[in-house]
C-alpha cells in the first residue's frame, strides 16, 4: 500500500487495485471508495498546490484545495444539515469583517460535516477554498504560513479542522483573526471544544463568532436522523449516531451502553478538559486541579463525577418509588398494573422494606466521594463544554430556590442509569427473590429512569429552544414538573412517560392549595397541561398533549 499527499491510499487486494479518500472525522480516520480518475485528479491537484505554495513541507497537517476538495464531498449530498448551518451561511455570504467563526462541540455532533456541507453549497468557489486538517504535530506558525500562501492567491474561503490538536492555539490564535480575518472568512472546529471555549474569552475576544454543536434538541435530532421516537433520542440522543443509523459510520452507537458511553466521556469529554487545562498558560491557571494532573488522577475524578450524578439520579428514583409516603408504594403499584398479573399471587409474600434495604445497602457502597471544592470547579469546565445544565427548582412554601443538574445529551444519562440500575437489582444478594419480580421491579423503575429523563429533555428544551422563563415547582409533598413564567400569568404542565391518560397525573394541576401558592407568585393559572407519548385530547379542563409535537412545535 503506497500512500501519497492529499489523503489518497491505494490498497492492492488479489491483484487488484483499489483507489481510497481518507479523512479524519470525530478524531478517526474515514474513508471512501473513488476511481482511478479521480485519484489522478487528487495527484495532480496535489502537486501543483505543493508546487505554488510549498505544502510537502508541512508534514503536521494535510492541505486540499480545488478538484482534490470537490472529490471528497460527494458522500455529503444527501445529508441533512444540522440547525446550526443558517449561522455558518449568513458569515461565509458576509465581507470579511476581522473575525473568525468558531465550531466547537463534543465529538460526533457534526462539526467537519458542516464543515464539507457549507463547501459543498459554494462549488462555484471551490478553486479559493481551502480545507486543513491539523495532527498533534501542528504548530500554529505552519498554519500561518500556510495561510499566508493562500491569502497571496487570493483565496476567500478556509476551513481549519482539528486546530485544537496544536499545542500553541489558545496563545497564539489571535493571529487568525487580526491578520487574515480581514482578508478571508475563516471556520475553525475542533474536538478540544474547552481549548475554544477559553480562547474566546482570552485571544479570541470579540474577534470570533461561536456555534456550539454538543446540544442536539429533538426537533432537530428527529429532523436529521428521521427518527421522530421520543424513547429513542432519551436512550441516543446527544450525538449524530443513533440505532440503526448509519449516518456517519457502521460503529454502535455512542450511547449504545455503559462501556461506549464511558469510553465517549473519557476521550471526548474528560481528556478535552485535561488536554486545554495542560495547554492554557503552561497549566499555570489550574488552581487546585494543578496536582490531579500532575498526579494523573484528573481524568478518573471527571469520569467519576459524571458517574456519582448519574448515581444520585438512580438513588433519587429508587427512593422515591420504594418510599413515597410509605414501604410498599412499589408493591401496590405493579398491583395496579395488569401487565403484572402474574405476579398477584407473590406480591403478598415478599418483603419489599427488606429489597428496598438490599439495595440501598448496595447503593451505599458504589456511591464515590469526591473532594467538593474540585468537583464545583469541574463542574464549571463542564458548563464551558454545554455537557451539563441546570434547571431552577423553587420551592414554593419557603420561597427558595435550588439548581439541580442536566446533562444536555439524554443518552448519556440513560445508559449509565440504565446499567447502575441492572446490578442493584440483579445482584447475588437478591437471588433468592423471584425473577418475575426482580424483572417487574427492573421494568417499571427503568420506565420511571425514562420519565425523569424526559422531565430533564422538556424543560431543557423550553429553556434553550424557547429562552422561557421555566421552573420546577417544588412542595412540602410532590412537585409540579413544570411551570412558565408568562409574565402576566404561569403554565402549569405536568410531564409523563405515558401513553395513557390518569387521573394520577393531574392531582397536583388541580390541587388548589398548590395552585394558590403558584397564582399567588406569578398571577393568573393561563393552563394546564399533561405533556405524555399519547394523542391530543382535553379532559375536564386539562390540555393532553402529545410530547413529540410539542418538542418539534
Amino acid at each position: 500500500m503506497g500512500k501519497t499527499k492529499g489523503g489518497v491510499t491505494i490498497k492492492t487486494i488479489n491483484g487488484k487495485t483499489y483507489y481510497y479518500f481518507q479523512w479524519y472525522q470525530d478524531g478517526k480516520k474515514r474513508s471512501k471508495s473513488i476511481s482511478l480518475e479521480e485519484y489522478e485528479k487528487i495527484i495532480n491537484d496535489r502537486k501543483n498546490v505543493d508546487m505554488d505554495f510549498n505544502f510537502a513541507r508541512f508534514e503536521s497537517l494535510s492541505v486540499l484545495y480545488g478538484a482534490s476538495l470537490k472529490s471528497s464531498l460527494s458522500f455529503l449530498k444527501d445529508w441533512e444539515k444540522r440547525d446550526c448551518y443558517a449561522e455558518i451561511e449568513k458569515y461565509i455570504s458576509s465581507s470579511p469583517n476581522g473575525k473568525v467563526l468558531v465550531l466547537y462541540g463534543l465529538r460526533r455532533t457534526g462539526k467537519t460535516s458542516l464543515m464539507f456541507q457549507s463547501i459543498l453549497s459554494h462549488l462555484d468557489e471551490i478553486n479559493k477554498s481551502a480545507y486543513l486538517l491539523c495532527n498533534t504535530q501542528t504548530k500554529m506558525s505552519d498554519i500561518n504560513l500556510i495561510l499566508n500562501g493562500l491569502s497571496e492567491k487570493g483565496f476567500k474561503y478556509v476551513y481549519i479542522d482539528e486546530i485544537t490538536l496544536a499545542d500553541d492555539f489558545i496563545s497564539s490564535s489571535q493571529f487568525l483573526s487580526d491578520i487574515y480575518g480581514l482578508k478571508m472568512k475563516i471556520v475553525l472546529s475542533g474536538t478540544d471544544s474547552l481549548g475554544f471555549a477559553i480562547a474566546s474569552k482570552e485571544n479570541l475576544y470579540d474577534r470570533s463568532l461561536l456555534i456550539h454543536t454538543t446540544y442536539i434538541p429533538f426537533k432537530e435530532f428527529s429532523r436529521v436522523l428521521k427518527i421522530n421516537d421520543i424513547d429513542k433520542y432519551i436512550e441516543y440522543g446527544g450525538t449524530l449516531v443513533s440505532e440503526g443509523i448509519d449516518y456517519h459510520s457502521n460503529e454502535y452507537p455512542t450511547f449504545y451502553n455503559e462501556k461506549t458511553t464511558m469510553e465517549y466521556v473519557d476521550t471526548a469529554i474528560s481528556r478535552n478538559i485535561q488536554k486545554s487545562l495542560e495547554n492554557y498558560d503552561d497549566g499555570s491557571k489550574f488552581m487546585r486541579l494543578r496536582n490531579l494532573t500532575e498526579s494523573n488522577e484528573l481524568v478518573g475524578i471527571i469520569n467519576r463525577i459524571v458517574q456519582d450524578n448519574n448515581h444520585r439520579f438512580i438513588a433519587s428514583i429508587i427512593n422515591r418509588s420504594f418510599k413515597s409516603n410509605d414501604f410498599g408504594s412499589l408493591k401496590d403499584l405493579l398491583r395496579k398494573q395488569k401487565k403484572h398479573d402474574a405476579l398477584r399471587t407473590i406480591l403478598d409474600t415478599i418483603d419489599e422494606k427488606e429489597i428496598y434495604k438490599t439495595i440501598q445497602d448496595k447503593l451505599d457502597i458504589s456511591a464515590t466521594s469526591i473532594d467538593q471544592e474540585s468537583a464545583d470547579e469541574l463542574y464549571e469546565y463542564l458548563k464551558m463544554l454545554d455537557v451539563v445544565d441546570t434547571i431552577d427548582v423553587i420551592n414554593l412554601e419557603n420561597r427558595t430556590k435550588i439548581e439541580s443538574v442536566v446533562f444536555t445529551q439524554p443518552g448519556l444519562r440513560y445508559a449509565q442509569a440504565k446499567e447502575l440500575l441492572e446490578t442493584l437489582i440483579y445482584q447475588p444478594s437478591l437471588l433468592n427473590v423471584p425473577r418475575v419480580y426482580l424483572d417487574a421491579i427492573f421494568s417499571t423503575l427503568l420506565n420511571d429512569v425514562k420519565g425523569r429523563i424526559l422531565e430533564e429533555v422538556v424543560i431543557l428544551n423550553e429553556k434553550r429552544m424557547r429562552r422561557s422563563n421555566v421552573f420546577k415547582a417544588s412542595f412540602l409533598i410532590g412537585e409540579i414538573d413544570m411551570c412558565i413564567d408568562e409574565k402576566d400569568g404561569v403554565s402549569l404542565y405536568e410531564i409523563k412517560h405515558s401513553i395513557e391518560t390518569d387521573d394520577m397525573q393531574t392531582r397536583h394541576l388541580v390541587d388548589e392549595s398548590k395552585v394558590g401558592l403558584l397564582s399567588s407568585a406569578f398571577g393568573e393559572i393561563k393552563s394546564r397541561n399533561v405533556l405524555y407519548r399519547g394523542p391530543n385530547q382535553v379532559k375536564s379542563g386539562i390540555n393532553y398533549i402529545n410530547v413529540e409535537d410539542y418538542l418539534k412545535s
